[in-house]
Order: structure tokens, then sequence, then C-alpha cells
């Protein structure tokens, strides 16, 4: 697998391509949030437009809903979005990330690059939103 990541001035784009194994995404992930710019980025766009094998499953998804626990106390107003063309890896997605069991930053999933930037640029700015908005992720569900 290869992955890019382009820091843009509001968010980061990690385009994913070739064969992707959930470690090598997860990796992705972790020098992104690790990066000295992500506490201002307000997205994190996952490219999977080019991956032409993905070996990411239910509990790679969750890991990666596990870092954005994390990272979501000192960088609450951050946006995820996925973009794939794959209903199976679309499903997989919201069941887990868009969960109320997983649910932390706010995940959207689109099947193209063009719709995940048209989306973006209809939100809110996520640093205008109260404290106690952001934080909305950070309490377990009713009946939890």
């Amino acid at each position: 697998m290869a992955y890019e990541l382009v820091w843009e001035p509001e968010g980061v784009l990690n385009r994913l391509s070739g064969a992707v194994s959930a470690r090598e995404f997860i990796r992705s992930i972790e020098k992104i949030q690790g990066a000295p710019q992500f506490h201002e980025a307000s997205y994190v766009i996952n490219d999977f437009s080019d991956v032409t094998e993905r070996e990411i499953g239910q509990q790679a998804l969750e890991h990666l809903a596990a870092f954005h626990f994390g990272v979501l106390a000192y960088h609450p107003n951050c946006r995820m979005i996925f973009v794939t063309d794959s209903p199976e890896f679309m499903a997989l997605i919201n069941k887990v990330l868009r969960s109320s069991k997983f649910s932390s930053y706010p995940v959207q999933v689109l099947p193209t690059l063009t719709e995940a930037r048209d989306w973006l640029a209809d939100q809110p700015d996520p640093n205008l939103q109260s404290a106690f908005m952001s934080l909305r992720g950070m309490y377990p569900p009713e009946g939890y």
C-alpha cells in the first residue's frame, strides 16, 4: 500500500492506493493524528478511490474508533470523511464508526472525492461550535 498525506489549509487528505492492509491504514491514521498540524485540522478525508484491494475489517475500524476517542479530548472539532464506492465498506464504516457505541467524531461516507468536498463545504465551521456541542460524543448513549 501507498498512502500520501496532503495537508491542506483546513485539513488533511489521506490518499490511499493499491492493496491496503488494516495495519498500514492504522499507521496512516497514527501519522495524521500525531502530526503537529492535526490539532488545527477541521477534517480528515480518507480517500480509498485508488485502492485495488482492502483488508480492513470491523476490528480495524474499532481500533480507529479508539484512536478517535483518544484525540477527541484535545481536538474535539474535526470531521472524518471516507471516500469509497464499495457498498460493503460503506456499510461497515457506518455500522462501526457511526454507531452510538463508537461515535466520537462526525463520520461521513461518500462515493467520490468531489462529493466529500461538496459535503464539507456545506458544513458549519466546527471551530464555531460551542464546547458543549463538540463534546457530544464523549458520553455514553442512554441505556449503555
